[in-house]
């Protein structure tokens, strides 16, 4: 085929997340300015940012020390995830390992108040099981703290009380059901004693913080939706805020005001709470709506001083950027502006939002870009992973290129999507899996029966849940589709459960089914089973470090199709894990996603 020189453009747009600001007004944040997600740093100086590390290792998160002296990344190799944490002065740039176990998972906590010992967990003990432990900055070897048993699961730190002797300790029991503890520590920090703060009923506290002792998060216990609630002693939830929708972001600044964050139809937002010490004190209510640009916003921080909010937002109109919002109540302003490529806002295509009813008569949300084309075009319908997860309007330098060939593209959130409540996120669970799958048929046919829709070149695009999607549409109902792109999906339920990372498997089977109690329901929903109807051409792609969904699901795929002669391609990537991160590689995946779709389905290509 021809060069991809249309694709690398688009590939080359640039883009910022995750802002921390510190103590003397600058901001750090992740960019993929080289290739890989690496931290950067600004001042607001005209020399523009530069990057905290020149390295091609993926930082996934990072926390800044109480001190600002300090940055601790949380970095893996070839998509791993096991995550090792390493210090960097923010001055000197001085780098220090804190970890020294690369076979495990290290979750980054928070830190004590003196600003050099911190709170994690890992999976050291048997690669399944998270534990507590105490780390200090200058790279000794962590020390384990005793509670009074051994912790069986996945477990996380949101947050070490004010007063140094006690830590926030979050439990993962299932996708919609965690539990908040607080571990009060000893003398020596060796042992603690724990304490459950949240009620017996299950319910799911995400964005878990602290305001002085209090813990606060957003929470959809006996709600619909995800609220704001206070928990000031055991057992007791206070509803502080709740809204017609996902409160989803949460922020607590040092003088008391917070910010959240709430998905109305998918769109983030902003609501400001400002100068609200007493949350309960009925003429405390100040909650204003900050005006942002229409997109989604991921992450929410203020300043140590509590003057300035910083936060991202990702726009299908252009790359996400870090914005600023002092407290001064002017409007917030983008701190970062990063390289587009020579595209301006006018070159890109938002999507409108569509509701296309199923079987059973329920509305399913869906994004659609329209293609600008005078003659019927193609279609993508592109599926998103999770399943726990929401097709949003944020950009996509994939969809933006298929949108400039004239390629029309359609993002649907069939049930078991979040963002529309809790009983729409559960209407896929074990055996209604295959009303989700449906429902995917549902917007098919919707998508083929447009006037602008070419209906004999609709391609079935997806990864890893999304993966599944793709598998399970070209093998239900076959006839729909041109061909599929499936991206470290996954095809068979039974071995993705067995050979999923141990940690992983008691959450994933309370989504998909036991594999000591729901064999037959796995083995029914799986696509594996059902391969000899699939007869559209197949493009695979994976990671061979995959941890989340074994590579061994791809190779299955491939070796069925092989023996009955289907065209496919199996795109294996030996230094990625669970999708493409590294641009290189990017290129060469979507490019030879390009090649497939033009040779097999008719696609515009340049």
């Amino acid at each position: 085929m021809a060069g991809h020189e249309r694709l690398e453009r688009y590939l080359s747009i640039r883009m910022a997340w995750d802002g921390h600001p510190t103590h003397d007004g600058r901001i750090v944040y992740l960019s993929n300015m080289l290739g890989v997600p690496t931290p950067f740093v600004w001042d607001g100086s005209l020399h523009g940012p530069e990057p905290l590390r020149l390295d091609d290792i993926r930082t996934s998160s990072f926390e800044l020390s109480p001190t600002g002296s300090w940055v601790v990344l949380s970095q893996d190799e070839g998509g791993s995830e096991r995550h090792q944490l390493v210090a960097v002065n923010l001055t000197t740039r001085e780098r220090r390992p804190l970890t020294h176990r690369p076979e495990s998972i290290h979750l980054f906590g928070a830190f004590f108040p003196d600003g050099e010992h911190f709170a994690l967990t890992a999976n050291r003990r048997n690669g399944r099981d998270f534990e507590l432990y105490i780390g200090h900055l200058d790279g000794r070897e962590l020390e384990p703290v005793q509670v009074g048993r051994e912790l069986e699961g996945v477990y996380s730190v949101p947050a070490v009380y004010p007063d140094g002797q006690s830590i926030l300790l979050a439990e993962s029991v299932a996708p919609f059901h965690q539990r908040l503890f607080r571990v009060d520590l000893d003398h020596d920090r060796r042992h603690g004693a724990l304490t459950l703060l949240t009620p017996e009923d299950p319910g799911a506290y995400h964005n878990v913080r602290l305001q002085g002792t209090r813990v606060l998060a957003t929470s959809d216990r006996q709600s619909e939706y995800h609220r704001l609630i206070a928990i000031e002693e055991p057992g007791v939830v206070t509803v502080l805020a709740e809204a017609p929708g996902d409160i989803e972001l949460l922020a607590a600044a040092s003088n008391g005001t917070l910010a959240y964050t709430v998905n109305r139809q998918g769109l983030s937002e902003l609501h400001v709470l400002y100068g609200r010490q007493d949350l309960q004190s009925p003429d405390a209510q100040n909650d204003q709506v900050i005006e942002t640009p229409a997109g989604v916003i991921a992450a929410l921080r203020w300043s140590p001083d509590g003057d300035t909010l910083v936060f991202d937002v990702n726009r299908p109109s252009g790359p996400s950027e870090v914005y600023r919002l002092s407290s001064s109540g002017q409007d917030p302003a983008a701190a970062t502006r990063s390289y587009r490529a020579g595209f301006s806002a006018s070159d890109f295509i938002a999507p409108e939002l569509l509701e296309i009813e199923s079987f059973d008569g329920l509305k399913i949300p869906a994004w659609y870009y329209r293609a600008r084309s005078d003659a019927p075009s193609p279609a993508v319908i592109a599926v998103h992973g999770g399943p726990e997860g929401q097709a949003r309007p944020i950009f996509s330098a994939l969809y933006q290129y298929w949108l400039s060939l004239g390629v029309s593209v359609l993002a649907p959130n069939v049930r078991g999507s979040t963002g529309y409540g809790k009983t729409y996120g559960h209407l896929d669970d074990v055996e209604k899996r295959e009303d989700a799958l449906r429902d995917l048929e549902a917007v098919t046919r919707h998508v083929a029966g447009r006037p602008e829709i070419d209906a004999e070149r609709v391609v079935v695009y997806g990864g890893s849940y999304g993966g599944y999607m793709v598998m399970a549409g070209l093998t239900w109902f076959p006839e729909h589709y041109r061909a599929g792109v499936e991206l470290v999906g996954i095809v068979n339920l039974e071995s993705f459960l067995e050979k999923t990372s141990p940690w992983r498997r008691a959450l994933r089977e309370a989504e998909y089914g036991s594999l000591a109690r729901d064999r037959e329901v796995l083995k029914a929903l799986s696509p594996i089973h059902r391969i000899d109807r699939l007869q559209a051409p197949l493009f695979i792609g994976h990671g061979r470090n995959d941890p989340r969904v074994p590579y061994a699901e791809a190779e299955q795929v491939a070796a069925a199709l092989q023996s009955r002669g289907v065209p496919h391609e199996l795109f294996p990537m030996d230094d990625e894990g669970h999708g493409a991160v590294r641009l290189p590689n990017q290129r060469r995946l979507y490019g030879a996603i390009a090649d497939f779709l033009a040779k097999y389905a008719g696609f515009p290509h340049e």
